[in-house]
């Protein structure tokens, strides 16, 4: 993949975060397949993530992928893919084809999403080809798309909470809404009728109990009206535990052991899944799990 630099803040991207570079890129598909369970494709509209979460599967995936991007910090740019609704509709979409956004990026930051309004056209499309998709985003921009979501009962849009602590979140997920302002969204997406869904994960030890703990975080999202509840725990895939660890040895290093444990033995996840499990069926929503 050949980027192409700004040399400066592009014009149309005025609120970038200071210091993140921006690019553009050529790709010859809108669509990847996905080994995702219950998906054939995955649609990532862009390279990177400006929320930056120290815990993040797909910084190392994309970092190796990318030699023109190795060495550079997650969260510190933005690569656009060109002419993504052009390629698109270059694909034969069946009804019964499955499409997730996204896996490698959020597609709905707001500094990018906002202004350019990239994935509500390619939302149309979709929806006008009758395609099955799911949303997973940390952004309460999600909700200005609700007038295509209403119309599209087969569509799941779930939110990412990882904790309820806003300090914790600034510190882990830098650039992303508070857990407040996510919770707030899907409440806002359930009462109008959307298919709602939310993500609790990657669940950290440690992170989790100084948020709350797992209960207070399963029933604040069972509260919102979601259809179902999504729980996951931590992925060590490469960088993740170089990246977060990095981060909880200036802020946390009492966590570090907390972690290697849990990702050693059975008992944390096996614990969780017990609780989510009975308030699920006391709070009568359903959950899955992603282990």
């Amino acid at each position: 993949m050949l980027i192409t630099w700004f040399p400066q803040r592009p014009p149309f991207l005025h609120n970038l975060p200071p210091q993140v570079r921006v690019g553009i890129a050529s790709v010859r598909t809108a669509l990847s397949r996905t080994h995702l369970y219950g998906f054939d494709y995955a649609l990532n509209p862009w390279w990177g993530c400006l929320h930056g979460c120290r815990y993040c599967y797909a910084a190392g995936y994309t970092l190796r992928a990318n030699p023109e991007l190795e060495g550079r910090e997650w969260g510190s740019f933005i690569v656009l893919k060109q002419d993504l609704l052009r390629l698109l509709r270059k694909h034969r979409l069946r009804r019964s084809r499955r499409i997730v956004l996204s896996t490698l990026t959020d597609p709905y930051l707001r500094w990018i999403e906002g202004p350019l309004q990239t994935v509500r056209r390619l939302l149309l499309y979709l929806a006008q080809h009758q395609a099955h998709v799911s949303i997973l985003t940390k952004s309460d921009l999600v909700t200005r798309d609700i007038d295509i979501f209403r119309q599209q009962p087969s569509w799941t849009v779930g939110l990412t909470i990882t904790g309820l602590e806003t300090f914790l979140s600034r510190i882990f997920e830098p650039r992303a809404p508070p857990p407040t302002d996510r919770l707030r969204a899907l409440r806002h997406l359930s009462s109008e009728g959307a298919t709602a869904y939310a993500f609790l994960g990657p669940l950290l030890p440690g992170y989790l109990e100084a948020s709350g703990g797992f209960e207070a975080l399963f029933e604040e999202a069972a509260s919102t009206g979601v259809r179902f509840i999504v729980v996951d725990r931590l992925n060590p895939r490469p960088l993740v535990l170089t990246r977060l660890f990095s981060t909880l040895r200036q802020q946390f290093p009492e966590w570090i052991p907390l972690i290697r444990s849990a990702l050693k033995q059975p008992k944390y996840y096996s614990r969780i899944k017990q609780t989510a499990e009975r308030l699920a069926q006391q709070l009568r929503v359903e959950v899955r799990f992603c282990w």
